[in-house]
Formats: structure tokens, sequence, C-alpha cells
């Protein structure tokens, strides 16, 4: 299994994230340094998270990444996750339940994260339909693994902002 460098690790996050990516990306590096590496599901408990930050565990997603042919399922989807994106429930896999252009850039972004244990940041515009005209995202999606042998989950959180530009005292959705 791919094990990031710590120089990979400490630019996946610009400084000024927001306060609920910042603690997210502190409860995965946690995980990461207990493991060694790329963390397993059972070594992600989100009680851990709520002990740093409660307020991210609404922001909380999981995905399952599946191969050959490559497929994404929804496991987790938090409150202010399922508010947003209008998905339906955990167990679906993001093609039956969204247009084709939105799950091309899932499976790119659920790719490099498994393909390279290098978590992903973005801030900007959302890219999920229900949630374009939200204002802004920001999104954080790192690795996992089911079993410790490959990376085939991605955990992530999502913070939609009503305002523009991130600031502490932002209103969240």
């Amino acid at each position: 299994m791919i094990t990031p460098t710590e120089a990979e690790l400490d630019a996946a996050v610009p400084p000024d994230a927001g306060p609920i990516v910042q603690d997210f990306y502190l409860f995965w590096r946690n995980a990461a340094a207990k493991a060694g590496g790329v963390p397993t599901r059972a070594a992600c408990d989100p009680i851990d998270l709520a002990r740093i930050n409660p307020r991210a565990l609404p922001h909380l997603w999981l995905f399952d990444v599946e191969r050959d042919p490559l497929r994404i399922r929804m496991r987790l989807i938090g409150e202010a996750i399922a508010r947003v994106w209008a998905l339906g429930k955990p167990g679906l896999y993001i093609d039956e339940v969204l247009d084709h252009d939105t799950v091309t850039n899932v499976k790119e972004l659920a790719t490099a994260v498994c393909d390279t244990g290098v978590p992903n940041y973005h801030a900007g515009r959302p890219v999920f339909p229900s949630a374009r005209n939200q204002g802004l995202i920001e999104r954080i999606a790192a690795p996992l693994s089911s079993t410790g042998a490959e990376i085939d989950m991605v955990l992530g959180c999502s913070v939609y902002y009503l305002d523009e530009g991130f600031r502490a005292d932002m209103k969240l959705i």
C-alpha cells in the first residue's frame, strides 16, 4: 500500500482552511500516524472526531471505491451533506443518482486519492448538481483502507458556506 511522505501530507491542506476542515484533517492525520500510513476504516472512528470538533460530524461522507469496473458507493452521508446533495440514502452508487459529468468528477477524485494515498483539498464552487447554487464549498477527501492492504475508501468532509470567502464566522449550510 502507498504511504505518502510527510511533505505531501503537510502540503495537503492550506493553513487558512476553515476550522472544521482543519479539525477533520487533524483527526485523519492522527489516525494515519498511529497506522504508520493510510489508516483503516476501523481506525477512523467518528467519535474521535467528535472529541476534536462535534460540529464536523454532519459534514462527513464515506465512499467505497470499487475497481474493475470503477464504481463509487455512498456508505455514509452526514446530515448537512444529505440536505445539500439530495442524493437519497447511503448504499446507492453515485452513477445511480448523479449526472454523467459529476460521476466522472467524483471518480477522478476518488481515483487520485486512492492511487496517491494523499488527501485532496478543494475550496470553491460546488460540483454536485443540487449544491451548485449553495455558495461555496470547502472539501477534503482522505484515503482509507477497509483491510489495511489496499486503499479502497475515501472519507471526506464537505462544508458548504452561504457567504463568499472562508472566515471563522461564516454561516454554514
